[in-house]
């Protein structure tokens, strides 16, 4: 257990960087974040660096340290060879309880709060949980990071309408893997990086926007010879509404 301040200055990562890094490890399931204590819990780490019964038994003494965090079950659930050298103290550390049932309590009395506050205005707004919506932004920033035509600055993962259209487009496509394979789509058409008579690019919002436009994607419909730029014949055409091979008569 490292504090973030401690992991920031050590790395020399600055603390924007470090809550995207967590939200995107946690939305692909490879870490767990408890962004209260500061504790990041690495899935797979201890399954192949914590082999062993010494191992098994400092894991255990190390978990008595962290006040209150739920993660200690999950962990005890994902390596039930340490739980058998925890003792009584481990569920009353410093004589405070750790109540899970308490804790997923008061998690669905907050869902219910959320509801009633946010009554119908927005029909499917963002869980508080956004990891998931958060990592899917952070995805489409990290891919165009080198394309200034589609991403001049980072787009905010912060916005509500725009978590609730990732909660929207994510409930039909859920894997990231898939939209990552878009963003690679994305990256090869020059139709939507602007290659078009009107000088048009994608945004990520636009993609997001509804059921159809990611599929328009995914379905090829920007590329090709179909969408190369528009010539001088063709806009002066276009513009008299006139077809080139008018021009010849």
């Amino acid at each position: 257990h490292i504090s973030q301040a401690i992991i920031c200055d050590e790395t020399g990562i600055p603390d924007r960087v470090y809550d995207t890094l967590c939200h995107t490890l946690s939305g692909v399931e490879l870490v767990k974040f408890d962004p209260k204590l500061e504790v990041v819990y690495v899935k797979k780490m201890f399954k192949y660096q914590g082999r062993g019964e010494k191992n098994e038994k400092a894991a255990a003494d190390q978990l008595k340290n962290l006040h209150h965090c739920s993660l200690i079950f999950e962990f005890l659930e994902d390596y039930p060879s340490v739980k058998k050298h925890c003792d009584d103290t481990l569920s009353i550390p410093y004589q405070y309880p750790i109540d899970r049932e308490s804790l997923q309590e008061q998690e669905q009395e907050q869902e219910q709060e959320q509801k009633k506050e946010g009554g119908s205005k927005d029909p499917s707004p963002p869980s508080n949980n956004s990891h998931k919506e958060k990592s899917l932004i952070t995805e489409w920033n990290l891919c165009f990071k080198n394309e200034p035509l589609l991403l001049k600055r980072p787009i905010s993962t912060e916005s509500k309408s725009r978590l609730s259209k990732c909660k929207l487009r994510l409930s039909e496509h859920p894997d990231l893997s898939w939209w990552r394979d878009i963003f690679q789509l994305i990256k090869k058409s020059s139709f939507l990086k602007g290659n078009n008579h009107r000088n048009w690019k994608i945004t990520f919002d636009w993609l997001v926007d509804n059921d159809k436009n990611v599929l328009k994607v995914y379905e090829g419909n920007y590329e090709g010879e179909a969408f190369k730029k528009e010539t001088f014949v063709e806009k002066y055409c276009r513009e008299k509404g006139i077809k080139p091979e008018d021009l010849d008569k």
